[in-house]
């Protein structure tokens, strides 16, 4: 009977496999902000990242960080991790940010 059991949880694991996992990527969207001594910039925007940086929270965090600096901007915050199925939601209000770093 365990065996039984344990063939149908993998079988389970096999045809169903978490989305996130499957893949070698993710998507993020997020805030930052730029000040050059004048105004005030913010925008909004979504960046691909690899597998290594979408497990973990602070790895996220320390990617998107890391990318959009090059660009002069200061992360405010990561609002959310999603796959392929959320980039055209996202398209038109991430505008010129959309997957640009």
């Amino acid at each position: 009977m365990k065996q039984i059991l344990l063939i149908c949880v993998l079988a389970l694991c096999v045809v169903r496999p978490d989305p996130l996992v499957a893949q070698s990527h993710c998507y993020v969207d997020y805030k930052a902000k730029k000040s050059d001594g004048g105004a005030l910039q913010l925008h909004y925007g979504v960046i691909k990242l690899g597998q290594n940086a979408c497990s973990n929270a602070t790895r996220r965090t320390k990617a998107v960080s890391k990318r959009i600096s090059a660009g002069g901007w200061t992360l405010l915050r990561v609002m959310s991790t999603f796959d392929e199925s959320g980039l055209q939601q996202r398209r038109g209000n991430a505008g010129r940010y959309f997957l640009r770093y």
